[in-house]
């Protein structure tokens, strides 16, 4: 019995210590943290007294300005704050205008869009009247080719040398191109309408007249090259050359001037005239011509006839 006593002693000393332990522990423990706040509070006292020292060095400049130069200061910053409220105002009223563009933008989009649509829609009603027109235009032109040929029948044909270049007839085959015009179905009743008053002003203003067709002479460059060429230097020459023709191309074209003798043959009785041109060498300008630029150019005015 007694070794059993001695065992439950031993038990309770070992407990006994191991909460001793423990309490040592927490007694170190709460030592450690009671010095580590204590620090704590050394150094907040520290700072709170740095701060009132700042406090009262701060106010001690302060009273050392002038009190000119605070008002002034002052009213610095009330003008500044005053500032920056109106740029805040500012700010937002752009913001406002900002969005009511952007509103107004999606808005010209929606339309441009619409307005595009509109054009192709346009377009494509444009591609479609454009084919029927040239379909009308063919159709048109088939017509006339088919009223040429009638009025060129065997019957209007000349025979001779003379045939090749009558310009004109007059009576009873006018006529006959009113009536073969006339024989043409489908054929526009305007053109019938317009080619009939043609006919008969056409006869009346031929009544005991000869009539023709004055042919103009087709103008060539070459020779004005080579007679400026041959006086002037190449860059002058080539500028006074363009020069040359145009002026000589603006007179051919002037009806009032008719540098060509003209032979008349024809009879009475088909009212018909055949006109064949020849230079009039004695006329004044080509005289000059000739004279100032030499006989190359004189001759490139009458090369060839438009018929």
């Amino acid at each position: 019995m007694e070794e059993g006593s001695n065992r439950r002693d031993d038990a309770l000393a070992g407990r006994m210590k191991l909460i001793a332990s423990k309490v040592d522990s927490k007694i170190y423990f709460h030592h450690d943290a009671m010095l580590e706040y204590r620090n704590m509070k050394h150094i907040i006292s520290d700072l709170t007294e740095e701060k009132a020292r700042m406090d009262e060095e701060a106010h001690r400049r302060l009273a050392a300005v002038p009190p000119e130069l605070l008002a002034l200061l002052r009213k610095e910053l009330a003008a500044t704050r005053e500032q920056l409220g109106a740029a805040n105002e500012e700010l937002a009223a752009t913001r406002e205008q900002l969005g009511a563009a952007n509103e107004e933008l999606a808005t010209t989009r929606e339309q441009l869009r619409a307005a595009i649509e509109e054009v192709v829609a346009t377009k494509e009603q444009l591609e479609a009247a454009k084919e029927q027109l040239i379909e009308a235009v063919r159709h048109q032109d088939k017509q006339q080719r088919a009223l040429d040929s009638v009025e060129c029948q065997p019957s209007m044909r000349r025979t001779g040398s003379t045939a090749e270049r009558e310009m004109g007839v007059v009576g009873g085959n006018a006529l006959k191109a009113q009536h073969f015009g006339q024989q043409i179905p489908g054929h526009c009743d305007e053109l019938d309408v317009l080619r009939g008053v043609l006919i008969k002003e056409f006869m009346q203003d031929s009544g005991g007249h000869i009539l023709g067709v004055k042919e103009m002479g087709r103008l060539k460059r070459k020779p004005f090259d080579e007679a400026c060429a041959a006086k002037l230097p190449p860059k002058e020459a080539k500028k006074t050359a363009s020069k040359l023709y145009t002026t000589w191309e603006n007179l051919l074209k002037n009806p009032s001037w008719k540098p060509f003798k003209t032979v008349v043959a024809g009879d009475d009785h088909h009212r018909s005239v055949l006109l064949n041109e020849d230079i009039d060498v004695d006329d004044d300008k080509l005289q000059e011509l000739r004279r100032t630029w030499g006989e190359g150019a004189c001759c490139g005015l009458g090369v060839g006839r438009d018929e």
